[in-house]
Parts: C-alpha cells; sequence; structure tokens
C-alpha cells in the first residue's frame, strides 16, 4: 500500500517518545508516505530525537490540536477531542491504511460501525489502556471509570473484521486471549520496537557502594511503596554506606521524610534528559517494583531504558517482564520484597556475581530493535 495514516491524539511532549519515533520507522520501510498526525509538542519532541539521525524522506509531520495537561481530567478532555478528531480523520483517510496511536476509549462506540460502513483497515495500537479493564477498586467519581466501562463493552462485543488490535509482546495476546476469546483473531502480535543507542555505554567505574537505582516518575500505581519499604528492610547496608538507593525522575514526595533514599530530582522538578541519562550511568542496576497483578496487558518501556543503557533488572515477577528477560542473565526477577531483599545483600556480600557482558544485553537489544521488526 502508499500511503498509511498514523493518528495519534493522546501523545504530548515526550510521552511515548522512543515507541513512536522507532514504529514510524518501521512503517517507512513498508510504506511510500507516512503522515503521522500528532500535537505540536510531540512532533518538535520526535524532530528533536531524529536530528542526529538519517530521517526517512517519507516521514510527513502533519501537526494538529491537541489539549495538553496532566491532571485526570486534562486526560479525560484530550480523549474526548481525540476521539472526535480520529472520527474525521478516519474518514477523510478511508481509503488508506490507518493506526491509531493508541485505542482511545471515547473512540471505541464508533469504531466497529465506522469500519463496517466505510470498508477501512484500522489498526489499533495498545499500551496501558487495557490494564483499565482488569484494573480494580477504581474511585467512584474517577473518569478512569469510564475508561474501563467503555473498553470492557468494545473488548465483549465481536470486533468487525476490518479493526486489528496491535499487541506489544506474546504475554499481552495470551492474557487478552483468556478474557476475550471471541476476539483472538482481531489481536495482532508485534515485539516492543525501541530505538537503542548506537554507541557502546561507559565501563562503569568499581565503587564499594553498590548503587541502585528507580528510574522515571514514581508513585504509589508504580510500585514506589514497596521501594521505600526495601530501604527499611536494608536499613543497615545504607547506613554502613554498603548501598545506596536512587530515585532518578520526578515525584511528588517530601524528601525529609525518607532519609534512607536518595532523590536526584527535588520535589515536583523535572530532570533534563541528559541529567536523567548521566544519573542511570552511574547506576548498577535498575530496580523495578511492578508485582503478578501489573503488565498483564501491556508493556513497559522502562524495561529498556535499562536494557539501552546495559543495566541489570531486579525486578519484582509480572508476565510482561518475565516474557521479555526469558533466561537471560540480565535480568533477576524476585516473587517479592523479602526475595529482592536476599538478593541484594547476595550481591553486596559476593555470593552473587550479579554483573553481566555486552554481548547478553546486545543479544536482547537485537530482538527488540525497531531495525529488526516488521509490522505484522
Amino acid at each position: 500500500m502508499k500511503k498509511v495514516a498514523f493518528i495519534d491524539t493522546q501523545s504530548v511532549g515526550n510521552f511515548h517518545e522512543i515507541f513512536n519515533l522507532s514504529l514510524l520507522y518501521i512503517m517507512s520501510q513498508s510504506f511510500e508516505r507516512v503522515e503521522y498526525f500528532a500535537s505540536k509538542s510531540s512532533i518538535e519532541n520526535l524532530k528533536s530525537k531524529i536530528s542526529s539521525n538519517p530521517t526517512p524522506e517519507n516521514i510527513i509531520f502533519k501537526q494538529i490540536y491537541v489539549p495538553e495537561g496532566s491532571t485526570s481530567w486534562q486526560i479525560m478532555l484530550r480523549n474526548l477531542y481525540g476521539a472526535i478528531k480520529t472520527f474525521f480523520l478516519i474518514i477523510r483517510f478511508r481509503k488508506n491504511k490507518i493506526y491509531l496511536g493508541s485505542l482511545n476509549s471515547f473512540s471505541t462506540p464508533y469504531l466497529n460501525l465506522v469500519s463496517r460502513v466505510l470498508k477501512t483497515e484500522i489498526n489499533i495500537v495498545c499500551h496501558g489502556e487495557l490494564e483499565y479493564v482488569i484494573k480494580k477498586d477504581i474511585p467512584l467519581f474517577k473518569p478512569l471509570r469510564i475508561y474501563k466501562k467503555l473498553i470492557f463493552s468494545f473488548l465483549q462485543k465481536k470486533i468487525h473484521p476490518g479493526i486489528t488490535l496491535l499487541l506489544l509482546g506474546d504475554s499481552i495476546r495470551t492474557n487478552l486471549v483468556a478474557l476475550f476469546p471471541q476476539n483472538s483473531n482481531r489481536y495482532s502480535v508485534m515485539n516492543h520496537p525501541y530505538f537503542f543507542k548506537k554507541n557502546n555505554t561507559k565501563p562503569k567505574e568499581k565503587s564499594k557502594i553498590l548503587n541502585l537505582g528507580v528510574v522515571g516518575f514514581v508513585s504509589k500505581e508504580k510500585g514506589i511503596d514497596d521501594f521505600f519499604l526495601l530501604a527499611e528492610y536494608l536499613r543497615e547496608d545504607i547506613e554502613k554506606k554498603n548501598l545506596k538507593l536512587n530515585i532518578i525522575g520526578s515525584h511528588n514526595y517530601n524528601i525529609a521524610d525518607y532519609p534512607l533514599v536518595n532523590f536526584i530530582a527535588n520535589k515536583s522538578e523535572k530532570l533534563t534528559i541528559d541529567r536523567f541519562n548521566n544519573e542511570i550511568e552511574k547506576l548498577d542496576a535498575v530496580l523495578f517494583f511492578y508485582n503478578s497483578t501489573m503488565y498483564k496487558l501491556t508493556a513497559s518501556g522502562a524495561i529498556f531504558d535499562a536494557i539501552n543503557n546495559k543495566k541489570k533488572i531486579i525486578s519484582l515477577d509480572n508476565d510482561y517482564f518475565r516474557s521479555v528477560l526469558g533466561d537471560s542473565n540480565i535480568g533477576i526477577v524476585c516473587n517479592n520484597i523479602g526475595e529482592m531483599k536476599k538478593v541484594i545483600e547476595e550481591i553486596i556480600s559476593g555470593k552473587n556475581s550479579f554483573y553481566s557482558t555486552d554481548a547478553e544485553f546486545e543479544e536482547i537489544q537485537s530482538r527488540y530493535d525497531y531495525k529488526n521488526i516488521l509490522l505484522p
């Protein structure tokens, strides 16, 4: 097919930047012309990322208005507006192949009808929104309750043959089929593409202090309470300067309340990308606290940030992380915080050699490198 329209009404700023950039490059290999519809801030951000890389000339950036903001109600407004904008863009490009950058819950009521009436092929890239259908204990007046109801209804009914849900991992498809088997033929899978660094990482200088940390925005929903609990469990090693636990990313916590933890950023401060990467370079490993109830229906970009920097991973067990790490030596998967504590103590004592070779990281990188992934 000659042209594809990639409609992304969700991304603002650096949201999904590496994924979107990787997917655009993949599309450029399969289509003569790729038109990417997104917000001004998203497009500017992507252009800054590709300035140092050869840019396929067939990728055309088309700016559209997208409401910004990060509160739950601002995001809801973005979803509502995005659903309306997507509707008209689908009509406009009905004769071309269409990719939607996410499964917008407010688009679900019309997607089957539009695909059937217009005979249009619509491919929907699914991210964290699929997790809404299994999320429990949602507060009564949170927009998330609406998202969950709409997406659940969409998946429960028979999806039109013109619509394909693009899932970013086999484990996600397995779990989605278990929940909604009636639409199993509408689920397609490809590995989560990533834009890995070309240059090798600098060897980290050896230190007597084991330097571990979590990266990115932290919150209760992302398991940060378990991180604070781990710090308490390892208080003795932290106070003896055998261990340093860091938070590298934005947060909304009062630093003085957590003396065992090293916050790189101040409360509500956003780190520059250079400082963010420099701090990650200092780590011996990246910690993840997504437990077995999480990442059943979504992929993780954060795990690839660690792999990109060739940092070992110590994680709680969940389906997606286990599927990525497999039997490789670059990660240690723990069943609970107590087990994670034991692993870290063994690393400090020298009982666990811990370190991995560049070749082991590069094997995983090759599997998820956008250059080695084709559209299904």
